[in-house]
């Protein structure tokens, strides 16, 4: 049971479990909130929670942080100053559709990085698993109809998605790239302080600027603490760790089945129907994310069996 809970496919799929609650939460939110002040607030929150399980790690490797400064610096500036603040920005200017639309271009992102800066490499068999959860995911989001994409018109929001989705690509790089080398909670805490002072001019702004006081309700401060923990916290720790064990490139396919959970939680709790095209692309997904990974893993035991005979020479 242990292993199975510490299973890094586990922890990648509750890790978009948790970002999928966030999309539905996050564009609730920004209907009362401005999207840098929200994604401040959320950060602040995560950081005093993580402070006390965290403060000790980054005591004991303070040397470790300090040679690789600017690996904190770049995760801090793209994973969570850029990607969270950015991605609220764009819903208010964009619809859902096109928001999902470019959220599902993350894997091609990180795909396109990972062969560039890591210099990995595909077979025909995961790059097909990629491009099939890719379908999926516009299925989903074009309710199968796919003539629909033609219609789209992009705005000032679909392009700061993009810049959103091009900053989480850089993250998962470069947390591939320095992770190794650098302490997991230790480090989160602090690129979670830089990135809170990264957003804090903009959040003035934002302040300073208003139109109307900001009033909140019960229901806004609930939201809020979701996002301070769940696709804060725990689904950041995660993709971290998950990323680490299977590599950016496997781990992105992940980030498709968000779209799925966004579905299924309009199911659950807005009492919307099941229909044909969210089946369809479910399917597509989960199946695109099955055969990715199921080239990654006979490729990892033939290597581990590779290494077994080795042994005994």
């Amino acid at each position: 049971m242990r292993k199975v809970i510490s299973s890094p496919y586990l922890l990648l799929v509750l890790a978009a479990l948790f970002w999928g609650g966030n999309f539905s939460v996050g564009k609730a939110l920004v209907s009362v909130m401005p999207p840098v002040t929200m994604s401040t607030i959320r950060w602040s929150v995560s950081f005093l929670l993580f402070l006390p399980l965290a403060y000790r790690d980054v005591s004991n490797n303070k040397e470790t942080l300090r040679r690789n400064w600017k690996a904190v610096l770049g995760l801090a500036v793209t994973g969570i100053a850029m990607f969270n603040a950015l991605a609220y920005l764009s819903m208010e200017y964009t619809t859902s559709i096109n928001a999902s639309l470019m959220n599902a271009m993350a894997p091609v992102v990180i795909v396109v990085l990972s062969v560039i800066y890591l210099k990995d490499r595909f077979n025909a068999v995961q790059l097909s698993g990629i491009l099939l959860s890719i379908a999926g995911v516009i299925w989903i989001i074009t309710r199968g109809d796919i003539s629909r994409i033609i219609h789209f018109s992009f705005n000032p929001g679909d392009l700061i998605m993009v810049v959103a989705v091009s900053a989480w690509g850089a993250y998962s790089v470069m947390m591939k790239k320095f992770g190794g080398r650098l302490p997991g909670r230790g480090t989160f805490l602090l690129t979670m302080l830089v990135g809170i002072i990264c957003l804090l001019p903009f959040t003035v702004y934002e302040l300073i600027t208003l139109e109307s006081p900001l009033v909140l309700e019960p229901l806004n401060y609930l939201q809020l603490a979701y996002i301070s923990v769940f696709p804060s916290v725990l689904a950041f720790l995660c993709w971290n760790k998950g990323l680490l064990a299977v590599g950016p490139s496997k781990a992105s396919v992940y980030l498709n089945l968000i779209v799925v959970f966004v579905a299924l939680f309009g199911i659950i709790f807005l009492d919307e129907r099941l229909y044909s095209f969210q089946i369809i692309g479910g399917i597509l997904v989960v199946a695109g994310v099955y055969l990715s990974n199921r080239a990654g893993m006979k490729k990892a035991s033939v290597s581990r069996r590779g290494i077994k005979r080795a042994s005994h020479l």
